[in-house]
């Protein structure tokens, strides 16, 4: 009896700081762009001791593994496996074991996250409404802190920025746009986590109908720093996504003028902690004719480059870490380009593509909702949005990538397995109460 007690106490102590480290895991990464902390890889070593601790509470269980979690971690091996070939492959081809090992890891961080969560789900060890608060805690954190690093550097110039790079490792700066924000220049505050905002900034508008519960109050604000955040970055495809996905909520909704004034509110508020002048010249000088028609020729040259190189080797591509010699868009990661899909076709050629595709679709048909409902449109809209960034953007290897993918999938799945639970006004219906 003792014996039993001693093994039910245990398991339940696993089960306890498991669950606790799966909730500092996603919400460090919703916070972190890039996943550090005083120069040590915070986020690596969450996962590590998260999934470890996962391994050690199915030991305790005697190593019951049901159905699913075989196949999730068959999938997962799988994966793994194939990567390890093709960052082998990288190496012998182009011999930089740095590059092919940064590729490596933000490949396996991005598609981690979908199976952990899954892992955690099938043990009941996490839910859907946990992982949404962690990721929503996170990114909210990571809002106001890059709000409040730009409003510190408007009205003091403190170079808050460098002093977190230094001491965080946080690689915040993407770019000063020179002439603009006072005396001081306007720093366009560019990272991944932008975008997870712009997702989350309508999951929370949708909150009700995904089963998600925040106060008004705390709704609004974050809907307040997320704009702000989004803002800040200066980037068209954040921009032209936050448009394309505004003006389908506001198809999608009953009460139109409610939705614009609360997007004039939003905005208005917004602009209340920034610099309004710096706002509008930095925006005037990140889509000015000449800044972008730079802009786009350099992803021509990419283009045309990348294109090049695939044509060396266009069954099984360069390899993991692959990048075309003499072209590059960092020293520091060689790998990286922002027509990131194209850029895949040259590291995994036409065979290793085929692996690329089919997980994409995979993602897509998990994601599977009836599209004739309100949420199921804005989710598939919001999949696609995300998929195709890639073409322009480095948007889809990375911890914030791999939260997209998590909680897409995750807000996908509970709805089917609650379908008589979540008011889920259909398209349908709502386009009969417009005609009438």
């Amino acid at each position: 009896m003792f014996t039993i007690k001693l093994q039910n106490k245990s398991l339940f102590t696993a089960r306890f700081l498991g669950t606790l480290l799966f909730v500092v895991y996603f919400l460090f990464s919703a916070f972190s762009p890039s996943n550090k902390l005083f120069s040590i890889p915070v986020g690596q070593v969450l996962f590590v001791v998260t999934i470890g601790f996962f391994l050690f509470y199915m030991l305790l269980k005697k190593l019951k593994v049901v159905k699913h979690q075989f196949l999730l971690l068959v999938l997962f091996i799988v994966y793994v496996v194939f990567l390890t070939e093709y960052t082998c492959w990288g190496i012998l081809k182009h011999g930089n074991i740095s590059s092919a090992k940064h590729e490596f890891l933000a490949f396996f961080a991005t598609i981690s996250m979908p199976f952990l969560f899954f892992l955690y789900k099938n043990e009941k060890m996490a839910n859907y409404k946990l992982l949404f608060y962690a990721i929503f805690t996170g990114n909210f954190a990571y809002c106001i802190f890059k709000i409040s690093c730009i409003i510190a550097f408007l009205l003091f110039g403190f170079d808050i920025f460098g002093f977190l790079e230094r001491t965080f490792g946080l690689n915040l700066v993407t770019g000063l746009v020179e002439g603009g924000g006072r005396n001081y220049g306007m720093f366009r505050l560019h990272t991944i986590n932008d975008t997870l905002c712009i997702f989350l900034f309508f999951l929370v508008l949708f909150r009700e109908k995904i089963d998600i519960k925040l106060p008004n109050f705390v709704a609004l604000v974050y809907l307040v720093v997320s704009f702000s955040a989004v803002i800040t970055a200066y980037s068209r495809y954040l921009y032209g996504l936050m448009g394309i996905l505004f003006v389908a909520y506001l198809l999608l909704s009953n009460n139109r003028k409610y939705v614009i004034g609360l997007l004039f509110v939003i905005s208005l508020v917004s602009l209340m902690f920034l610099d309004l002048n710096s706002v509008t010249e930095a925006i005037f000088f990140r889509f000015d004719k000449n800044y972008t028609s730079a802009s786009d020729q350099a992803r021509h040259e990419q283009i045309k480059n990348i294109v090049g190189c695939w044509e060396n080797n266009p069954l099984f591509g360069n390899g993991i870490g692959g990048y075309v010699e003499g072209y590059l868009r960092s020293s520091e990661s060689p790998y990286l380009y922002e027509v990131q899909l194209l850029s895949f076709l040259m590291k995994f050629g036409l065979v290793g593509m085929q692996v690329i595709i089919f997980s994409l679709l995979l993602f897509f048909y998990c994601i599977r909702l009836k599209i004739t409902t309100n949420i199921g449109f804005m989710l598939t809209l919001m999949y696609l949005l995300f998929i195709f960034g890639a073409v322009t953007n480095p948007y889809l290897l990375s911890s914030a990538s791999g939260l997209l993918f998590t909680i897409f999938l995750a807000t996908a799945s509970y709805l089917n397995q609650n379908k008589g639970h979540i008011k889920n006004t259909s398209l349908n219906t709502f386009v009969k109460v417009q005609a009438g």
